[in-house]
């Protein structure tokens, strides 16, 4: 999933997180994301490309700082599993994300 801006592209990675790339930077790695219960299925950007949320198969939600990957939330919730994707539930994401926003793996 690439940022609004397309500076950053997040990836989910078989080691149960996420790589934050940078575009400008050929793609380079800056930040890498950890703390998932299981593989991640779902990235999102905020709008303002500030932040990046997350989400496993089992329901852990991490939201981090999309430039260095801090946390600054991090919590479980129900997911739902459809066709074989995951919607989540939690209003903080349900702000940012749509349909056509998550990206599923």
């Amino acid at each position: 999933m690439f940022s609004p801006d397309d500076r950053w592209l997040a990836v989910g990675v078989v080691d149960q997180g996420v790589v934050i790339l940078d575009v400008n930077k050929g793609f380079q790695a800056v930040a890498r994301v950890r703390g998932f219960g299981s593989l991640v299925c779902c990235v999102t950007f905020s709008p303002d490309g500030r932040f990046l949320a997350a989400v496993d198969y089992v329901g852990t939600v991490v939201v981090c700082d999309a430039q260095n990957g801090q946390w600054t939330a991090r919590a479980n919730f129900d997911a739902v599993a459809e066709f074989g994707h995951v919607r989540v539930l939690h209003p903080l994401l349900r702000r940012w994300v749509t349909n056509d926003t998550f990206a599923r793996f």
